[in-house]
């Protein structure tokens, strides 16, 4: 379990880094950044629970449809209870000169 939870945290950090660098962004993370400026103000923890949203819709419906459940474990709740507030945590203290350049174009 120690295992686990350190990757997710070192994890995050790598994300925070990654987006705050923004030099070649896969369109998963862009759009994670786009949710997280566009429509929370900079705020990542909200954009970071729904960015799992759908995942989680997903793991939902399949569930309905089989009456099983497979992908839930400690990492996952861990996931998605922590991953904001790691990402935020690095974004602070991890690097902290390395600002986001993720620009938002207003609309017309």
């Amino acid at each position: 379990m120690a295992i686990c939870f350190s990757g997710i945290v070192i994890f995050c950090i790598a994300i925070s880094l990654y987006q705050r660098a923004n030099l070649i962004m896969h369109p998963n993370d862009d759009t994670t950044n786009i949710v997280r400026f566009r429509y929370f103000h900079g705020r990542v923890v909200p954009a970071q629970i729904v960015a799992f949203l759908v995942p989680i819709a997903i793991m939902v419906v399949t569930f309905v449809m089989s009456h099983q459940l497979y992908s839930v474990n400690l990492g996952m709740l861990f996931c998605v209870f922590f991953n904001g507030p790691l990402i935020s945590f690095a974004d602070r203290h991890v690097w902290p000169k390395l600002r986001h350049n993720f620009r938002v174009v207003a609309k017309n």
